[in-house]
């Protein structure tokens, strides 16, 4: 066993750290007002602790020239489990590569605001060694001389952090190994000679490059010697915790299991080979019906697998459940047990998603939109509930939020439990009572399509409205005339001036074209809602029975059309002919009556065509996607969800033409906190009554803290030193 202490290091007027891509975060709470932070470091292979004081957090194992730096673990950190906290000791586990092969190492930790220790626990019988790569510091003129080569002696090398400082004078390297022992020197090398040094077991090589090496230039890098738990499999890919057992996911040769350790003992207890390729997500435990649950997402099979845990007397089983399929590539889920869901962060798709634990299958609900994929998902601390004044009201009943982050550093926080759209996800700055938090963000632009001899158009468009809780971040397009979306496609005219399409499904592309109840003849038919529904001819007339808007009235509403059919276009040597859309005979067939004269010589041709409106506008949110709501000019109108209203009023001497178009964007008046890049890691702590979100920030190299009372974010406290 090594211990190190950190002596006096607290006074020390340095609060800054050297935090590489921290990727875990642990809070630990000793008695009633002592508080700590440890992170897991991948950048530097570390581990870093921090301890209250003052309302600051500073770090009991801090960078400072010549010193000990933060726990050095060696290899490269694949995973990290904080299983035990006894009192003051607080007990890690972690996953590490060293050589190829993977590792279970016990760090052991000793909470102390003054003289914190920590400690390696002797788990297998092997001695393992590991360095970090040696970095070159150039502290004078530019000079690029090397080292390589470096060699341990496991048995002998020491947790030491090395300088190898040129001398001018000397015309050599010094080397110097600083440990907790204090600083010892090691010996001397010249430019292009081997430095071996017997007692400490490490040899190396340095040269000199272009450039001539100067005074005070130096190499550092640091080494360590652990008796770690050699795993069975060669690669472990990820660890999850539950209680004493460790599941660790690990491969070999192609083939993956998932392997059960426990921690007491060290031992291995149970192993299950599963289907699984080499890029999986961070795999979750989690309770349902008292049993413990393991779910493991495949980033490239695009599923997710599901173990269960058998607890006997003496042993333990590992049981495969389920696959989950057809699902998107999830690099982290959640259970979250009140609605029996889970919800996963997509690898790459900017939203979250549930899936609905029994069926398997993806949620009918709300899926709230972020700037990039999210890559924080956790659920807060349980005292929010009845701390948050905000929440009283309108999140009654809550017990916890959900808490999402996407790699910009835009922190959401939603209510996991209510399924209401509008209060989904919290407003963290809400308005007055009655008043609405979306928003438009500037007043419409208006873009004139001026054909040749065409007078410009003037329409106006006025009382933009939003409504809280629906509308999006998002840019509309109301265009006059517009062409439907997916609604191109090539066809022949036949005999009635049919037109026939093998490559369009016409049925999906028809929309709902609404005029004012007050202008038309309305039939309501109380039979059930089909899915899709068709034109119709009926003595004369073009009637139209339109499929309803989704989430709208639970009806068939049969509108009378006869002057605001779609309009087909078909295009011929840059010549475009307009048909009127008259009927819809199955998903490939419509009937067409031309506009204009009877184009007889285009019966037979096969040609290119699009739908668009006619007579009115159409309406199409980056977000919402078309609206099968038209926008009629001199009525007022609202989109299918009620994400946004408006009017538009012609100009009689200044009449609309085909694709005018007015644009404006919305917002949703829901601000997210901001943090750091790529926000990964969460841990909380309750300071004086108040419950405290850390979050890691992995690319900014930050600890971000979030006031979970009332939503305010406060300074990054640890910061990477620069």
């Amino acid at each position: 066993m090594l211990i190190l202490g950190c002596g006096d290091q607290l006074r020390r007027n340095v609060h800054t750290s050297n935090l590489q891509d921290p990727f875990r975060l642990f809070g630990v709470e000793v008695g009633e007002k002592e508080r700590y932070l440890v992170t897991v470091n991948r950048g530097n292979s570390s581990v870093s602790v921090y301890a209250q004081h003052r309302g600051r957090f500073l770090d009991l194992f801090p960078v400072y020239e010549d010193e000990v730096q933060p726990v050095f673990v060696g290899g490269q950190l694949i995973d990290a489990m904080l299983w035990r906290q006894i009192g003051r000791v607080v007990s890690l586990v972690l996953a590490t590569s060293i050589g190829g092969q993977s590792y279970l190492v016990e760090l052991e930790l000793t909470l102390d605001p003054s003289k914190p220790t920590y400690t390696f626990k002797v788990l297998g019988s092997e001695t393992v060694a590991s360095s970090e790569l040696p970095v070159f510091v150039d502290k004078g003129r530019p000079s690029n001389p090397f080292l390589n080569g470096l060699r341990l002696d496991p048995a002998k090398v020491p947790e030491a952090q090395w300088k190898v400082s040129y001398s001018e004078r000397r015309k050599r390297f010094v080397v110097t190994a600083y440990s907790a022992q204090g600083p010892r020197e090691m010996g001397e090398v010249g430019l292009g000679e081997t430095f071996e040094h017997a007692a400490s077991g490490c040899a190396f090589k340095v040269g000199n490059g272009k450039y001539l090496t100067t005074s005070k230039d130096f190499f550092a890098f640091r080494t360590n010697s652990l008796r770690p738990l050699k795993v069975n499999r060669r690669t472990i890919l990820g660890l999850a915790l539950h209680q004493h057992l460790l599941f660790s996911v690990e491969e070999a040769d192609g083939q993956a299991v998932v392997a059960l350790y426990t921690l007491e003992d060290h031992e291995e207890v149970a192993v299950l080979p599963v289907t699984l390729s080499s890029r999986i997500g961070t795999p979750t435990v989690f309770l349902r019906q008292d049993v413990p649950h393991l779910l493991i997402p495949d980033l490239e099979q695009e599923r997710m697998v599901e173990l269960l845990l058998e607890e006997n007397d003496d042993s333990y089983t590992l049981v495969l459940h389920r696959t989950f399929d057809l699902l998107p590539a999830a690099s982290k889920v959640l259970y979250l047990p009140e609605t029996d869901q889970l919800v996963l962060a997509p690898q790459e798709r900017p939203t979250l998603i549930f899936v609905d634990y029994k069926s398997g299958t993806i949620a009918e609900r709300s899926a709230p939109y972020f700037s990039a994929q999210p890559t924080l998902l956790a659920l807060s601390h349980p005292l929010v509930a009845r701390t948050h004044a905000l929440l009283a009201d309108t999140h009654e009943g809550m017990v916890q939020l959900l808490l999402a982050a996407d790699r910009n550093g835009d922190l959401r926080f939603f209510d996991p439990a209510n399924e209401n759209p509008e209060l989904f996800q919290v407003d963290l700055y809400p308005h007055a009572q009655g008043s609405e938090s979306g928003f438009v963000m500037a007043y419409p632009a208006f873009k004139d399509e001026l054909a040749t001899g065409e007078v410009r158009s003037k329409p106006r468009m006025s009382f933009l409205s939003t409504t809280d809780g629906v509308t999006k971040d998002e840019t509309f397009v109301v265009t006059y005339e517009g062409v439907i979306p997916g609604s191109a496609g090539r066809g022949v005219l036949g005999q009635d001036f049919i037109l026939t399409a093998a490559d369009l499904d016409f049925t999906e592309v028809v929309p709902y074209l609404p005029l004012p109840a007050e202008e038309i003849p309305v039939e309501l038919e109380d039979e059930p809602l089909r899915p899709r529904m068709y034109p119709e001819v009926d003595e004369g007339n073009t009637p139209y029975t339109h499929p309803a808007a989704r989430g709208g009235a639970p009806r068939n509403v049969k509108t009378i059309l006869p002057e605001r059919a779609d309009v087909l276009v078909l295009e011929l040597d840059d010549l475009h002919y307009d048909f009127v859309l008259v009927e819809v005979l199955d998903s490939h067939r419509v009937r067409v009556q031309p506009r204009e004269l009877d184009r007889q010589a285009l019966l037979g041709a096969e040609l290119p065509f699009h739908l668009r409106a006619n007579g009115t506008y159409t309406v199409v949110g980056t977000r919402s996607g078309l609206q099968r709501q038209r926008a009629l000019e001199g009525f007022d109108y609202k989109s299918d969800e009620g994400a946004v209203g408006f009017r538009i009023d012609p100009a009689p001497l200044n009449p609309t033409t085909r694709e005018d178009a007015f644009v404006f964007e919305t917002f949703d008046g829901r601000e997210p906190l901001p943090l750091g890049t790529n926000p990964v890691a969460v841990t909380y702590l309750e300071v004086a009554g108040r419950p405290l979100a850390f979050i890691a920030n992995a690319s900014s190299g930050s600890i971000s803290v979030v006031d979970l009372s009332n939503f305010r974010k406060r300074n990054a406290i640890i910061q990477t030193a620069q």
